[in-house]
């Protein structure tokens, strides 16, 4: 900005960087042996607790299967859904985002302990991509892994895949799905997790 003082991006990346700096001050920390978790308040440590149980556990179940850890302690960011959308600009139908920390948002997830410990695990397979492949790799690649790692069920994707109308084309899935309306993005994840999952069983 020194130099380029009336540049928008610039200065829309740097108030959305104060206004993420100012929310995480105020957080509390808890830490793991590969993770250091944020979170707002006691109300949330139990969940903070349960975060870093739930990402010990991947690390080594996920990372000894793709035979790859991060190379830094990942530093997850447990949100209300409101600090959520706000931080991360995030669609709608997103559960968790991952760009460079894993950022979670938490309402609910006392009630839904699964769908958080597979949305923790979602994110931290993409923290274990971005090592393997720090220029990037196609989104349809990068979310089959984690879906194939996380729980879902592939065959339900399938399934589901196979009684759309129109099948997403793959070379149309390399970028951000970030774009997509909830419903196709549905087809986006599933076109994805059928993909990888044929990877992975061959591997």
């Amino acid at each position: 900005l020194v130099y380029a003082a009336d540049h928008k991006i610039f200065q829309t990346r740097l108030e959305a960087w104060r206004k993420e700096l100012a929310l995480h001050d105020r957080f509390a920390r808890k830490l793991g042996d590969h993770f250091t978790v944020l979170f707002e308040g006691p109300a949330e440590e139990a969940l903070a607790r349960t975060a870093v149980q739930t990402l010990e556990a991947a690390y080594w179940r996920i990372g000894s299967t793709l035979n790859t850890y991060p190379a830094e302690v990942v530093t997850v960011v447990l949100y209300t859904r409101e600090q959520f959308r706000d931080i991360t600009q995030s669609p709608d139908w997103a559960g968790g985002a991952f760009d460079g920390r894993i950022r979670v948002p938490v309402q609910g997830a006392m009630a839904n302990r699964r769908e958080f410990e597979r949305v923790l695990a979602h994110e931290f397979v993409h923290a274990l991509v971005r090592t393997l492949a720090p220029r990037g790799a196609p989104q349809w690649l990068n979310e089959g892994l984690a879906m194939n790692f996380d729980g879902t069920d592939i065959g339900a994707l399938a399934a589901r895949l196979q009684q759309a109308e129109r099948q997403p084309d793959l070379r149309r899935l390399e970028g951000s799905f970030a774009g997509l309306d909830r419903a196709d993005a549905s087809l986006a994840y599933a076109k994805s997790a059928k993909g990888n999952h044929l990877i992975v069983i061959v591997n």
